[in-house]
């Protein structure tokens, strides 16, 4: 410790530290399992107490003494902290850190007030984990705040800036669905995080809650690595490149943060987004593009409900978001379009073709909910291959692909034919889906004489697809069979939805002639 330029005015009760630096050290502090900090051991509350009882009547002292730091320097000191009194203990640690301030510390019988201003602090090697587990869940490289200022007496903190670059979390989700950081906080919020949410509230209270400011922020050169583990095999994905920049950030409830950021995920996919939110009610408006997200981390998904392999599809969409009370309408809405391309997915087993094509594209989806709703009024499907068979019991080869996984040996559409549940489903409306050069087989063995035949150079238009229980798509295409000619689909079906109604109410016709 080196202190310079110290000098004492009696007469002002000011104490003037100009130069105050520390270097070097350890700070350890440790929270046990009843809550208790390290630190609280060395003032026994018992004694404290006795002393407070034992002091004479409170009395005017006059003007309060003021400690006055004009330079105050704190470098190369670690700090290591572990808290037992979570359900999941934790332990965050830092290599170095650096702090630097000037401020006024006012000292007065029962009130202390303290100023502290032009604050910085850079903080190395934040480490975040378990004491069970070796790796850790967060890694910081470096945090940057300047522009600080402490008001205790106005219950106030604000920055300039603060920066933090270069990390990585791991953010797990077990079999039962648990996410761990869920749990680390929301659920287990450990016992000095209560104590301070207690004195949050308190004074809150009192008329004089305590504020926050920052005017910029800004995540750079974060990674976020997710893997879900509740399928098989665990599902795997990676957030890179993740920048992310906040303005106006606010304990205000009416005030909105301003963001704006971007991040790739997996290989080649790149989301960016902007627009604001507010944190303190929730709610959110943001403008979002999706590019070049490629399908297959999804395979796992798809092994739980199907027989299906992902071979290719690239994701693109824009559009934008709102949740909470930006829009009165809805809790939450999204208005914008997207894009699937070049999709190819394929039989598990026999890796037979079972559905692709060149391109999908919704330009206009509106989604809301509370009230649910999801609406689309046009699809195009450019160059669709795929297979449309209907068996004897005028099922539908999209569904026998579904798995079986309650050991009834029925399919999950099957199974709410049978008990009648999800009736309806979410309400949905697609108005026209338009195909251009499909390529289908088509084949239906509920006829008295069954028929099949590959269909080529395959338009027209489904229209009138719902989730509605009762109602049927129709169905008007027109391709090419060799060697006989023009083929023509007519008909109505119920895609979305298995009943006996629609069942015998569903009839498909194809119609095969000559090219004249």
């Amino acid at each position: 410790m080196l202190l310079k330029e110290t000098r004492l005015d009696l007469a002002a009760r000011k104490l003037i530290l100009g130069s105050l630096q520390l270097q070097g050290g350890q700070v350890i502090t440790h929270v046990d399992s009843a809550g208790i900090l390290n630190w609280q051991q060395l003032f026994p509350p018992g004694e404290i107490q006795h002393q407070t009882q034992q002091q004479p009547p409170a009395k005017d002292w006059g003007n309060p003494w003021q400690v006055v730091l004009n330079t105050v320097e704190i470098g190369g000191l670690a700090i290591q902290y572990t808290d037992a009194s979570r359900i999941r203990p934790i332990e965050l640690s830092l290599t170095e850190q650096a702090v630097n301030f000037a401020g006024t510390v006012a000292l007065a019988p029962g009130d202390i007030q303290t100023i502290l201003q032009d604050v910085s602090v850079h903080l190395t090697e934040i480490e975040l984990k378990e004491p069970t587990d070796s790796a850790p869940l967060l890694q910081i490289n470096n945090i940057d705040v300047g522009g600080g200022k402490f008001d205790l007496k106005q219950r106030s903190i604000s920055a300039e800036q603060i920066n933090i670059k270069n990390g990585a979390m791991r953010v797990n989700i077990d079999p039962q669905h648990n996410v761990n950081w869920v749990q680390l906080s929301a659920q287990d919020p450990g016992l000095i995080r209560e104590s301070s949410s207690e004195a949050l509230a308190e004074a809150k209270e009192d008329g004089r809650p305590w504020s926050f400011a920052v005017a910029a922020a800004r995540l750079a050169d974060f990674r976020a690595d997710v893997s879900d583990h509740s399928t098989d095999p665990a599902a795997a994905v990676s957030f890179h490149e993740i920048d992310l920049k906040l303005s106006h950030i606010t304990s205000n409830p009416d005030q909105p943060i301003r963001f704006e950021g971007g991040l790739k995920i997996n290989r080649k996919g790149r989301l960016a987004s902007q627009g604001e939110i507010f944190a303190l009610r929730p709610s959110l408006d943001a403008k979002l593009q999706l590019q070049n997200l490629e399908l297959a981390f999804l395979q796992p998904y798809m092994n739980a409900v199907a027989s299906l392999e992902i071979d290719g599809g690239r994701l693109e969409g824009s559009g934008r978001l709102r949740y909470g009370d930006r829009d009165p309408a809805a809790r939450l809405r999204f208005d914008g379009g997207m894009s699937l391309k070049n999709l190819a997915v394929l039989e598990a087993n026999s890796k037979k073709p079972f559905l692709g094509w060149k391109l999908f594209e919704a330009p206009k989806i509106n989604l809301t909910l509370k009230p649910d709703k999801l609406t689309i009024p046009e699809i195009r499907i450019t160059e669709p291959v795929s297979e449309l068979i209907i068996f004897k019991d005028k099922s539908v080869n999209l569904v026998k692909v579904l798995k079986q996984d309650d050991g009834s040996g029925t399919s999950p559409a099957a199974r709410k034919k049978n008990t009648g549940a999800g009736r309806g489903g979410f309400p949905l409306t697609i108005q026209r889906i338009r195909v251009e050069k499909g390529n289908l087989y088509f084949a239906d063995m509920s006829l008295v004489l069954p028929f099949s035949a590959r269909i080529q150079e395959l338009n027209g238009v489904v229209t009138g697809i719902t989730s509605r229980p009762d109602s049927r798509a129709a169905m008007k295409l027109e391709g090419r069979v060799d060697p006989y000619g023009i083929a023509r689909v007519e008909g109505s079906l119920c895609l979305l939805y298995t009943s006996d109604a629609a069942d015998e109410s569903s009839r498909v016709g194809l119609w095969v002639g000559g090219g004249g």
